[in-house]
């Protein structure tokens, strides 16, 4: 996931939870995606490949770590 993304990603969480306007399906960048992978915003998680939920807080923590990672 690019770094672009988490941070789309982050947007998207924080509009749902302010009741605003938001992707339900969040796509990833096709050549770093598989066609399994999906990426759901279901308030109050976020479900992924259909298997793993995360809170809204969780992945926001998780996907700010990892863009704090990449500009390292």
């Amino acid at each position: 996931m690019h770094k672009i993304e988490c941070k789309g990603l982050i947007q998207e969480i924080i509009n749902a939870e302010n009741g605003e306007y938001y992707e339900q399906y969040f796509a990833l960048d096709c050549d770093a995606a598989s066609d399994n992978d999906c990426i759901e915003i279901a308030p109050p998680n976020v479900i992924i490949d259909n298997e793993l939920t995360i809170s809204f807080t969780d992945m926001k923590l998780l996907l700010q770590e990892y863009i704090d990672f990449m500009e390292r």
